[in-house]
């Protein structure tokens, strides 16, 4: 149960970013400024 809850605060930090920097699903993780900006939803998620 554990993976599901990481997997949408996970999936929480992504997708916004996808619709934010109009990217495929994945692609911001390539992007550094959407990547740190994961980070910090995922830190203040969890």
């Amino acid at each position: 149960m554990d993976l599901v809850w990481t997997k949408l605060v996970i999936n929480m930090g992504i997708f916004p970013l996808t619709a934010l920097f109009e990217v495929p699903n994945g692609r911001p993780l390539y992007i550094l400024r959407a990547r740190a900006l994961i980070k910090l939803a995922v830190e203040e998620a969890t």
